[in-house]
Parts: C-alpha cells; sequence; structure tokens
C-alpha cells in the first residue's frame, strides 16, 4: 500500500470516528475539515425585556473553559443613542467588539453590538447585562463556541445602517486566513427567517415590540470578505454588524 492510499484511509477513518463520537454524545456538531466547529448551537437562553436598563441572561449549562461566548445585544431610546454599559459573568472575561447606532427619527434612536466572553475555569451561569440611555426595547441573544482563539481579538469588523429593503451587515475586508469564525448581528424592523451567504441563523430571530435581534455565523474556508443579510419585502430601518476571530 502506498503513502497516499494510507493517508487516504487514515483520513476516511478519522471521520467516521468524529460523526460517530458527535452522534453518540448528542452534541450538534458541524464538521468541516480545518474551520471553526460550533459546541452546540445554543448554550446561552436568551432574555428578552423592554423598558429596562438591564437584562440576565441564564446559560442553558455551566459553559466549558477555553470556549468563547458571543452576544448580540440591541437596544432602542427615545433620548439619544442607547449603549451597552458592562456584560458581566462570573470567571468569563467580556469584551465588546463592535457597536452600531442610527437614528431613525428625532425621537428613535436604536444600537446594537456584539460582545465576546472568554470562558475560564469556574465559570458562572449567570450573565448580567447592563445598558446606558436606554427607555425602549433591550434584547439579547448568545452561544457559545468552541476551536475559537482566545488570546487575539477580531481580525476584521464590518457595519452597516439605513433605510433599505436590502438589509446587511456590511462587508469585511479579505480575511487573515480562511479558517475563521465569522459572527453577524441585525436588529432590523422584520424577523430574519433566510439570512444570505449561507450564514446559520441562531435560536431564530428574537423580536422585541417593533424590533428584531438576530445572531449569525458561519465558520469560512476561504479568505473572502464577508458578509450576511436578508430582503425584506419593504424597507426597514436597521444595524447590522460583523466581525470574524480566528479559529483552531
Amino acid at each position: 500500500m502506498d503513502l497516499h492510499s494510507i493517508w487516504t484511509r487514515w483520513k476516511v477513518q478519522t471521520l467516521i470516528i468524529v460523526v460517530f463520537v458527535a452522534a453518540f454524545v448528542g452534541l450538534v456538531v458541524t464538521f468541516h475539515p480545518g474551520t471553526a466547529q460550533i459546541l452546540e448551537e445554543v448554550n446561552v437562553e436568551p432574555t428578552v425585556a423592554g423598558n429596562v436598563n438591564s437584562l440576565t441572561m441564564t446559560c442553558n449549562a455551566t459553559p466549558t473553559a477555553g470556549n468563547v461566548i458571543f452576544a448580540s445585544i440591541i437596544s432602542s431610546s427615545t433620548s439619544g443613542f442607547p449603549y451597552v454599559s458592562s456584560v458581566v459573568q462570573t470567571n468569563v472575561a467580556w469584551t465588546q467588539i463592535i457597536n452600531g447606532s442610527y437614528q431613525v427619527s428625532s425621537v428613535q434612536y436604536i444600537g446594537n453590538c456584539i460582545w465576546e466572553g472568554i470562558v475560564n475555569s469556574g465559570a458562572g451561569t449567570s450573565i448580567s447585562i447592563s445598558f446606558g440611555n436606554t427607555n425602549g426595547v433591550c434584547v439579547a441573544d448568545a452561544a457559545e463556541f468552541s476551536g475559537v482563539w482566545t488570546n487575539t481579538t477580531a481580525d476584521n469588523i464590518a457595519s452597516s445602517c439605513g433605510l433599505s429593503a436590502s438589509v446587511t451587515t456590511g462587508t469585511t475586508s479579505t480575511l487573515s486566513q480562511d479558517n475563521e469564525l465569522c459572527i453577524g448581528s441585525i436588529m432590523c424592523q422584520s424577523n430574519v427567517t433566510s439570512p444570505t451567504n449561507g450564514y446559520n441563523l441562531i435560536d431564530g430571530s428574537l423580536n422585541q415590540g417593533s424590533w428584531s435581534d438576530s445572531l449569525l455565523w458561519l465558520a469560512s474556508s476561504d479568505t473572502v470578505g464577508q458578509s450576511t443579510g436578508i430582503t425584506v419585502s419593504s424597507s426597514d430601518y436597521y444595524s447590522g454588524l460583523i466581525a470574524t476571530f480566528f479559529a483552531n
């Protein structure tokens, strides 16, 4: 048997073992050779509330050390741009990666952001989110991922906002490598159901009042600039964000 045959046989056997283990333990695993792998499609229970200054999210399970939690958080206000002032969780280091905002009218302001939480040993299951200048809608959605570098920040970010029938996150520049986890956040007036460019919608589109929050992801397989979005029946006010992260 030549070396090529041995290598081909080893790859096939390895793939069979990976698929069998994933099925046995009951995890939702998308296997892309050489790309980021999602550990569980949703490992954080979203909380939706309006007219508040804080939200509390409760994890479905204790986060695993070395994993990363990404959150899409939206808010609205009638008196200036709203923002997230902090995200706090025991033994999880949270950092805001990108935020976007848009003035819909003289009495309507919206904002969304992507936050990254690096999970350490002994992580808690309660996530507390505090807002500033918020007196309208507050929505948060999050998910835990494995296979993401924890010692670097985002490789690329992009944003888009406005009034359009083509709601988009904006498009990043060329990725530094083909092995990246791409995270999108869309705040708009319609529910997101079929995101473009092969992106996965986590936990559905969460709607509160007249605004929806959508967290999306894709494991890249090339270095092409990344974007996702939706087409709506009539123009929506929206704010879209995207960030890409190195994967193991």
